[in-house]
């Protein structure tokens, strides 16, 4: 697009943000914290964790005003989402983009806005992508699209401008971009980690006055998402955590309870041990990336809990090495398989060996494969990444867990 020789690449942005606040009032509100800065070292447009805008002058002139109004809308929704904070681990491009798939899905369509060229763009509520498709995406966060697209999205179609500006790697605060490029040499001024997690908490309390200011002009899906987020689900290590500190007391009639005295009611004491089952999926769907997941939330639960009796077995079609481990031998653990996946054999040895004396299965896996045709009279907990749509299980509850 031609630009007018009068007006600068700045005018036309702080324009789009004056028609923002005039007729999208949430987005205007907090278009107001946007610092532009210009950079020819970034390729798009990029934001950081603190607001600051960098834009490369040569792209925006080829935008029409329509497409810059999207664009800041796109740049608002990964600070009031935290996607930056929220890349933790996670490979930060894949990250990148499924940051955008859910941002693009939730950004107001309409004749005053439209989407930039090559911007990944889900239509009624699919997107489309180099042989993956992920559907329902306005009920999905970031974390579940990035669990899928880290499933199906090969690393050479993962191509796209990265405009989150992660200012220390995977936000560790570092003064290196995720290249390992050196971010003052590219005209970023980096944040510390201390600042981080501060200029998050900041961002909630400027999302929380944009709506409501702008009251009852919050998009819907814009405040579900933002809900989702304040009121989130609790990690899968948390209700197991719960579930083991239920099962370590029973109650005992030898023991009564003080507390209805003169009453008789049973009291709560230790039980002298949990059995604990974890079945952890070796067959070929399964990366060496969660098989480690795996051994390592499974560390982190021995420790915390001194009382767990567990055993571990790895299973592809069949079970090889069922035993009673202790924490340490976790790390010393030789995982067998890389077959065909049937969660059979697995039930069968619980009920064989065990006699289904157990008091809780933890099934490590992708979810592909063949379930038993009954419940067992034990808890069982399929802890997965893959998520929640994508494979139904029979019984049971599914925790997701990420890598």
């Amino acid at each position: 697009m031609l630009k007018d020789k009068h007006i600068t690449t700045e005018d036309r942005i702080i324009k789009a943000k004056i028609w923002l606040m005039t007729k999208e009032p949430w987005f205007g509100q907090l278009s107001c914290y946007l610092d532009l800065h210009e950079n020819k070292n970034i390729p798009t447009m990029g934001v950081d964790i603190r607001g600051r805008l960098y834009y490369n002058p040569d792209f925006v002139d080829k935008l029409s005003d329509e497409n810059i109004r999207f664009v800041l809308c796109h740049e608002i929704l990964h600070l009031a989402f935290r996607h930056i904070s929220r890349v933790e681990e996670r490979e930060p491009k894949l990250w990148n983009i499924a940051a955008d798939i859910k941002v693009n899905e939730e950004v107001t369509q309409n004749h005053d806005m439209q989407a930039t060229k090559g911007a990944l763009m889900p239509s009624y509520g699919t997107w489309h992508g180099p042989g993956v498709t992920v559907n329902s995406v306005g009920e999905k966060n970031a974390e579940l699209i990035y669990a899928e697209l880290k499933h199906k999205l090969k690393k050479e179609q993962q191509q796209v401008d990265q405009d989150l500006i992660y200012t220390g790697g995977s936000g560790q605060g570092d003064g290196k971009d995720s290249k390992g490029k050196d971010l003052k040499a590219m005209g970023i001024d980096p944040v510390s980690k201390d600042d981080i997690g501060r200029m998050e908490r900041t961002w909630q309390s400027r999302v929380y006055s944009a709506s409501q200011i702008a009251k009852g002009d919050t998009p819907a899906g814009i405040a579900r998402e933002i809900f989702k987020l304040d009121h989130p689900e609790l990690p899968w290590s948390r209700i197991i955590n719960q579930r083991l500190r239920a099962m370590s007391y029973k109650h005992s009639w030898s023991k009564p309870s003080k507390r209805y005295l003169p009453w008789y009611f049973p009291g709560r004491v230790r039980a002298e041990g949990v059995k604990v089952v974890a079945a952890i999926d070796t067959s070929g769907s399964m990366s060496k990336e969660q098989l480690t997941k795996a051994i390592s939330e499974l560390y982190g639960l021995m420790t915390t809990f001194k009382f767990i009796d567990l055993w571990v077995t790895d299973c592809d079609a069949e079970v090889y090495d069922a035993k009673k481990v202790k924490k340490s031998d976790l790390t010393k653990l030789l995982l067998q398989g890389g077959g065909g996946t049937d969660f059979r054999p697995v039930f069968k040895w619980i009920k064989k060996d065990m006699r289904d004396n157990i008091d809780c299965l933890l099934f490590f896996t992708d979810l592909y494969g063949d379930f038993p045709d009954r419940k067992p009279q034990y808890d069982v907990f399929w802890v997965t990444d893959t998520p929640e749509g994508s494979m139904d299980i029979p019984f049971g509850r599914r925790l997701m867990v990420t890598t």
